[in-house]
């Protein structure tokens, strides 16, 4: 063994940190990080959670933030590239195509079916995708812009091309910022993330139709593909150092164990097949998928990408943006209020229920005034918002539960919302009065799904006493494995040895050989400071008071 060991495992390290008080940890921690780097030990790759976990929560915040400005801005992007009046033109020119969001969404609907079919070509060149997106988008808003301004090439082709990339640019993009929240940042924060990317989007968008000039914002709609990759190359950096935070291990863990169900259930498990923990999360996303797209299609901002109809001149208009990014974040609030949020499938039942008031809102009520209907049109606005939180939240869980094989869940999933985008806006002016039977039949499928989640609720409830007496446990599990700066692997280990799994279980559930399995478990022995499984267990029910004092009580062999 090399002569400098590394201080995150040196259990006498741990137990003097540990021991510590929270409000003398971190002094303790600089004081003691001096005093082992002078006695030789390595202590550059000791972990976060004990040295500066103030520091690495800030980090978390800023990936957090990054993403949430990136896909705001990848927002502002879209509409600017179907409402800029610089694009007047080539709208013109190809009325005889028809609707030109057609063209959008079949380049969206094109990238996500390269996910659902190639999911490990999109997974192996992720990295070629990620450098060539930004210049592919780019390029193409600059083409559809000056397509009828140039004789080089057939202008219809190079405008429709460019808006088809564009499209597809935009699916990646966005799959990509769901695949980085799901990695770097708990379900909370990816919850508040997307909610705060939309009231990013509206306030730029409203800011860039009042203040900017028809060249800016063409110059603007060309720029921010990049300015959007590199918010997310931040985003993934600043996560990849977050490499041992809880989250990240979970995600690590999730990805590598939907390998591992992609090769024994086959690469549709979770879509056409429950997972292997039980769970079936495609009906959930079907259902809000085809929500959202028919949200979309009764709200101006969603289907037509204008402002609030009823918000005319500028202060209106920004008092309106304002309310809808009020509302929106109280809706998204309706989700925090449940504190074990992912654990269920019912958990996004109340989400389910917003959406169906909002669709009988929208359908039954009259407005009496003006007030009244400016109230009613924010709120429809909205809750057209919201059905993207919830349909990317729903989404962020079950990555972060693993089962299911990433880039096709994720290609599937943004493909039955493009699909039935691109069936509203082909047929939505043709339908008619059909358009409310349609809508209707929406909120049928939609409390169906209630119904069905709510009695899977029933089914779980006698086992309520079971489960929250189990969650205490597992709760017990994370709080030792961040006390004691167990790796992402140990912790993988722990948490199955923990249920009482044998090491050949483990082995075979981890993909690792039996020694590697009987070295991860010594380590994890030498960190809690005991020497058989028996006292890992007792330390493991021991009440938190117990445990803390076992912690900063060293052994006879310590003194």
């Amino acid at each position: 063994m090399d002569s400098r060991q590394t201080a995150a495992n040196h259990p006498k390290v741990l137990k003097c940190l540990m021991a510590a008080s929270p409000k003398r940890r971190i002094l303790r921690n600089g004081a003691a990080k001096s005093i082992m780097a002078a006695k030789g030990y390595d202590v550059g790759r000791l972990s976060p959670h004990i040295w500066g976990g103030p520091l690495q929560h800030i980090r978390s915040y800023r990936a957090a933030a990054c993403i949430a400005l990136g896909w705001g801005l990848l927002a502002v992007w879209a509409d600017l590239y179907g409402h800029m009046p610089a694009l007047a033109i080539p709208y013109s020119e190809l009325s005889s195509f028809g609707n030109m969001r057609i063209f959008w969404l079949t380049g969206l609907l094109a990238m996500s079916c390269i996910m659902v079919a190639f999911p490990q070509r999109v997974k192996q060149h992720a990295g070629a995708l990620q450098f060539a997106a930004p210049f592919i988008a780019s390029f193409s808003t600059l083409a559809f812009a000056a397509s009828f301004q140039q004789s080089v090439l057939p202008p219809q082709a190079l405008a429709l091309t460019g808006i088809v990339a564009s499209g597809a640019c935009y699916t990646w993009f966005a799959c990509s910022f769901c695949l980085v929240i799901a990695r770097t940042t708990s379900l909370r924060a990816a919850i508040a993330t997307v909610a705060g990317s939309l009231i990013i989007k509206i306030f730029v968008f409203h800011a860039l139709s009042l203040l900017a000039s028809d060249s800016a914002a063409t110059v603007v709609a060309i720029a921010l593909p990049f300015v959007v990759a590199a918010l997310l190359k931040a985003a993934e950096s600043l996560g990849r150092k977050n490499a041992e935070q809880p989250n990240a291990a979970l995600a690590d863990s999730a990805e590598a164990h939907a390998a591992n169900v992609t090769a024994q259930k086959g690469p549709w498990a979770g879509i056409i097949s429950p997972t292997s923990e039980g769970d079936w999360p495609f009906p959930q996303v079907a259902i809000a998928a085809v929500a959202l797209a028919t949200m979309r299609a009764i709200t101006p901002l969603g289907f037509f990408g204008d402002p609030l109809n009823l918000f005319t001149n500028i202060p209106v208009s920004l008092l309106g943006a304002l309310g809808v990014c009020v509302i929106t974040g109280a809706l998204s609030a309706i989700l925090f209020a449940n504190k074990r949020l992912g654990e269920k499938s019912a958990d996004f039942l109340p989400g389910f229920l917003v959406l169906i008031f909002a669709f009988f809102a929208s359908a039954g009520i009259s407005p009496s005034n003006a007030v009244t209907a400016a109230i009613l049109e924010m709120f429809i606005t909205a809750a057209e918002a919201f059905g993207h939180v919830l349909f990317w939240s729903i989404l962020v869980v079950f990555i972060r539960r693993g089962g299911v094989a990433t880039y096709r869940f994720l290609g599937c999933a943004t493909g039955i919302y493009n699909a039935i985008s691109l069936i509203w806006i082909t047929f939505f002016f043709d339908l008619g009065i059909a358009n409310n039977a349609v809508i209707l039949c929406v909120v049928f499928a939609i409390l169906t799904l209630v119904v069905w989640l709510a009695d899977r609720r029933g089914v779980q409830q006698p086992q309520q006493a079971a489960a929250d007496a189990g969650s205490e446990l597992v709760d017990r599990r994370e709080e030792l494995a961040n006390r004691y700066a167990l790796s992402p692997r140990e912790r993988e280990v722990f948490m199955m040895l923990a249920q009482g799994r044998s090491r050949a279980h483990i082995s075979n559930a981890l993909v690792l050989s039996e020694g590697t399995v009987k070295t991860h478990i010594s380590h994890i022995y030498a960190k809690l400071g005991v020497s058989n499984k028996q006292e890992m267990l007792d330390l493991l029910l021991a009440n938190e008071e117990n445990g803390e004092d076992r912690a900063a009580q060293p052994k006879d062999g310590d003194r």
